[in-house]
């Protein structure tokens, strides 16, 4: 592994890692809402459109080598404002993401261990545990990401293998319970609408991705890849969980509505709170990455250069500088330690903080994912 240089299958890797996050436990609430027809359509579309302005931020990142966060690509394109502005409200959603994740972190190795710590001393523990995560690169934490995945992909296994195993209603697969084709409720729709676009809004993210490749022209292919397993893995989820609890059990997580369902095997249940307890261990650098880079550009203690959309750079600067990226930012690491204590920070005094970031992270989402793209890509090369 060449530090700083991600392959291919390291980029599959950090990709699916951002896509695939706590989301994927909302997601049967979601079918629930939205019922089997909207929520199949909705969940389709929403991969689709997110996956083309994924590849339409890498043509606009391909106009300029300079370019390395959402962040620039909004100056490139509508100037210093417009990154100042893009820079808060991505951030938001971050902040918001990664607060989640420690919260859940706390909550996870709580239950398994109810009398071992606090939830706040767990918070603490998970600052230590996070804060030299923030400091290795992507190309190293791609393997950081492939234990992420093999998390995820545990929870959604022990799900359907906790539904084989019970025979009697609720959460058994050999007699799912009652469910809709059409919503029930039309008024939860938007919600469920919020709830089912969540998974695909790694945007944020994916410009960090891209400039961290050894070969950036598989990016496209990288990401194809990545949205093709993230869907299997998000449908599988959604679908198990409505067929398991229907629209009169499932809850807002559905890792919690089979831990409150008697009948499943103690052993599986507790490795559902491992694996859940270390999804954020895999996730937060990841999520942390963007906040981290943005605020050392726009404080100046980042080698960054300012987005010129020039073309006086020769390819040979344009290939130096595009290997450097991921080096760029060791010079300060005071703001990946402030990052990783603010988040803890947050996590602890407001403990219910996520599920407020999470609401306005579902209202940018539609905005970071589909309109700034466009816009962006309107912009530069209309």
């Amino acid at each position: 592994v060449v530090p700083g240089r991600s392959t291919a299958p390291q980029t599959v890797f950090n990709s699916v890692n951002i896509l695939i996050g706590i989301g994927l436990l909302s997601l049967p609430l979601a079918f629930s809402y939205a019922g089997w027809l909207i929520g199949t359509l909705f969940i389709i579309v929403a991969a689709a459109i997110t996956l083309y302005t994924a590849k339409v931020l890498t043509r606009c990142l391909d106009t300029d080598p300079t370019l390395v966060t959402y962040a620039d690509i909004a100056y490139a394109a509508f100037g210093a404002r417009a990154r100042l502005l893009t820079s808060v409200l991505f951030s938001m959603e971050l902040l918001g993401s990664c607060v989640a994740l420690v919260v859940l972190f706390a909550d996870s190795i709580n239950t398994l261990l109810p009398d071992l710590l606090s939830k706040n001393a767990l918070k603490i523990i998970a600052f230590f545990l996070l804060t030299p995560l923030s400091f290795l690169p992507l190309s190293v934490l791609s393997f950081t990401s492939i234990l992420g995945i093999i998390s995820t992909f545990g929870v959604v296994l022990i799900v359907f293998i906790d539904g084989l195993l019970k025979t009697t209603q609720p959460g058994s697969l050999w007699h799912p319970m009652p469910s809709s084709i059409l919503p029930t409720n039309w008024k939860a729709v938007p919600l469920s609408l919020g709830l089912l676009m969540a998974p695909w809004c790694g945007h944020s993210v994916f410009p960090n991705v891209y400039r961290d490749m050894r070969h950036p022209y598989k990016f496209k292919r990288c990401l194809n890849i990545s949205y093709i397993f993230t869907f299997l893995i998000d449908a599988s989820m959604g679908i198990l969980g409505l067929l398991m609890f229907g629209n009169k059990y499932v809850t807002e997580e559905i890792t919690n509505t089979v831990l409150d369902t008697p009948g499943y095997p103690r052993t599986l249940s507790i490795a559902i709170i491992v694996l859940i307890a270390f999804i954020p261990l895999s996730k937060t650098p990841l999520n942390a990455r963007p906040i981290i880079t943005t605020i050392e550009v726009l404080l100046g203690v980042s080698d960054t250069p300012t987005p010129l959309l020039s073309a006086d750079n020769d390819n040979d600067d344009d290939e130096d500088l595009v290997a450097d990226l991921d080096h760029q930012s060791y010079d300060w690491p005071p703001i990946r330690i402030l990052t990783n204590l603010l988040v803890v920070i947050i996590a602890i005094l407001f403990p219910a903080f996520d599920r407020i970031m999470a609401l306005v992270g579902s209202a940018l989402g539609f905005t970071i994912c589909i309109v700034l793209p466009l816009a962006f890509y309107l912009k530069i090369f209309g």
